[in-house]
């Protein structure tokens, strides 16, 4: 494994709690005495949380997400994350539910801490490179609802959903009408990383989608004016290409300014600029399944933004397959022959399909087609889409794919209420 500042990643992490005024924390949120908790144990180290395991002596067992002490931002990271649990939970989502939390580390544990539900089931991502097509096209078609759904939220503003009551006086802030949520600042990394967290710039909320385009061109140029200078690019990898020379913060300074001139210009129409709500990192361990693949939980809501659906939408990158024709064409992927394949090009080939298959599909259960076609170009466009669907379900192998994708064929007449 690749390690690289060690000492500085261990001291970014390392935590001091009050053990003692955790479990009686944790015990208050369950409304039990401190004397009902069986055991507590690490469970897990992520990128930005420790997550402690509460096992009570009645067997039920919630979760502590202590943020390091570098996790960022602070206050902010906990609030929304809470936030936006609860309004993706009171609109029916299978997210875990809050017990109890703390925005301030200068409480009693010692740390900001959320006290949550632990979801049943098992990550997705135990079992998703063993699954078999059909079961991928059971999971993907739920998540495809389960994103609907979320998108359906309405939203006023672009940022960070809050309690009104978890923001500061002085906080800007878009009420989410008939709640006690609001939309704040922006909680994504990108607006609190290092030196940024100290700036004093628009973080949102934003109800108009052009500062969606101009305020993180600002913030960069806010921190190159304040603490830019010549360095190597971030990324080792880019170094070579640029000959191993330090770029000027002035270079990055004259292209974010000529990207602000043209920014205006890169709104879409107005239907892409709905604010919604999307996972901001949705990938397979964050995926949790009962053993017959039912989606029982999303975790790990952290760092969620509200945005324009036209920075919001795109292909999650575990389904992400633009390697090839087939995926970038929307053509559904032939059936690789295997039969004069040794081993390992058979893995290979199956490899490459079952990307191609889940790129496909994903594109095709999300699909909405309600855009105008000059009247001259209907019939064809018609003729064009019966014979897409005819071509897609001659290339499925099973009974099971061929009625999924009829069912959920974009072009045809469906259920609206589905």
């Amino acid at each position: 494994m690749d390690r690289y500042n060690e000492h500085t990643r261990l001291a970014e992490r390392r935590t001091e709690i009050n053990v003692d005024a955790l479990k009686s924390t944790v015990a208050r949120s369950l409304q039990r005495s401190d004397t009902g908790i069986k055991c507590l144990s690490k469970l897990a180290e992520g990128g930005f949380n420790r997550v402690l395991q509460i096992t009570m002596l009645d067997g039920i067992k919630v979760l502590s997400r202590l943020p390091y002490p570098s996790t960022q931002p602070k206050g902010f990271a906990v609030a929304s994350e809470v936030a936006t649990l609860a309004l993706l939970r009171a609109h029916g989502l299978p997210v875990p539910r809050v017990y109890a939390y703390s925005t301030d580390a200068t409480n009693p544990v010692g740390s900001e801490y959320i006290i949550m539900e632990e979801l049943p089931g098992q990550p997705l991502g135990d079992r998703w490179f063993g699954l078999s097509d059909r079961e991928r096209l059971k999971v993907l078609l739920q998540l495809v609802q389960l994103e609907a759904k979320i998108y359906a939220i309405q939203l006023p503003a672009s940022g960070s959903i809050y309690y009104a009551s978890d923001l500061p006086s002085d906080s800007p802030r878009v009420a989410v009408p008939d709640s006690d949520f609001c939309i704040g600042p922006d909680a994504a990394l990108k607006w609190w990383f290092a030196e940024r967290a100290s700036l004093r710039v628009d973080c949102g909320p934003c109800a108009d989608p052009i500062d969606v385009l101009r305020n993180p061109a600002l913030k960069e140029l806010a921190w190159l004016r304040k603490y830019g200078r010549p360095r190597f690019p971030f990324e080792r990898a880019y170094r070579e290409s640029m000959g191993y020379r330090l770029s000027d913060p002035s270079e990055h300074i004259e292209s974010l300014e000529s990207y602000l001139k043209i920014a205006p210009r890169l709104l879409p129409s107005n239907e892409f600029l709905r604010p919604v709500l999307r996972h901001p990192d949705l990938q397979p361990n964050n995926i949790f399944v009962s053993d017959d693949l039912e989606i029982v939980g999303l975790i790990d809501w952290q760092h969620a933004a509200v945005l324009p659906l036209f920075l919001a939408a795109g292909i999650p990158k575990f389904v992400q397959n633009y390697d090839d024709p087939e995926s970038l064409h929307f053509r559904p992927p032939p059936t690789p022959d295997l039969e004069d394949l040794d081993e390992e090009e058979k893995a290979d080939a199956l490899h490459d399909f079952r990307r191609r298959h889940t790129h496909f599909f994903y594109l095709a259960f999300t699909q909405r087609i309600d855009g105008w076609t000059p009247s001259e170009e209907y019939e064809a466009a018609c003729a064009r889409a019966r014979q897409m669907k005819v071509d897609g379900l001659a290339s499925l192998d099973t009974d099971y794919e061929r009625e999924m994708t009829d069912r959920h064929w974009p072009f045809d007449d469906h259920n609206e209420d589905e």
